[in-house]
């Protein structure tokens, strides 16, 4: 656990870390504890895993900007002996973050009105959906140029996270136990693929 955290704060400035992390997160869930007294819970809790998605995904840019653009170079990382056990180490790390972010933002705000199994499942549909979309998402550049891009790449994730959310919540408890393994699978296939990708980015970089 501490080689992921020393190299993933080779790619994280210390804001990022404090608002991504720690400010974005603790906003998030906490306002949906608060507001499941007062509105739906359904609706509070799927607000609430849209905005961390969305936070997720824009925030991300400040670290892996453009890593999977045409032209990204890696900088001072393909003159370390470390390069790439650095770069795998930090996206594990980043993966690591998202998913316990998720955790944290859909238990708080959906436990106690919704069911322990169905939370857990929608944490693995909405992480593995995310991760899938910063196959696109990483391919930006620009931030400016990129903001409607990534925009329209984001509904993907989003409509299968609520969609699913409406589906698991309103269904049987069986309907959660299927999905949860098949999600889970998703998201290691989601995890890995991105890793692989980069390191194989990585490489292709030398011979440029």
């Amino acid at each position: 656990m501490k080689k992921l955290l020393k190299a993933y704060r080779v790619f994280t400035p210390d804001l990022y870390t404090v608002f991504a992390f720690f400010f974005g997160t603790v906003l998030i869930a906490g306002g949906g504890f608060v507001l499941r007294r007062h509105l739906d819970a359904k609706i509070v809790f799927t607000a609430c895993g849209v905005m961390a998605i969305l936070l997720d995904a824009y925030t991300d840019y400040f670290v892996f900007q453009g890593i999977f653009a045409k032209n990204y170079e890696f900088g001072i990382l393909k003159n370390s002996l470390r390069g790439m056990r650095l770069l795998r180490l930090g996206i594990m790390a980043d993966s690591l973050r998202r998913l316990t972010v998720l955790t944290v933002v859909l238990l708080v705000s959906g436990i106690g009105a919704i069911s322990p199994v169905t939370i857990l499942s929608l944490i693995f549909i909405a992480y593995s959906a995310e991760t899938f979309a910063l196959h696109l998402l990483r391919m930006i550049e620009n931030f400016l140029e990129g903001a409607l891009a990534g925009s329209l790449v984001l509904i993907a994730p989003i409509a299968v996270f609520a969609s699913m959310t409406i589906l698991l919540t309103d269904g049987p408890v069986g309907y959660s136990l299927i999905a949860l393994p098949v999600f889970v699978g998703l998201s290691v296939i989601a995890t890995i693929t991105i890793i692989k990708r980069i390191q194989a980015k990585f490489k292709r970089s030398f011979h440029v």
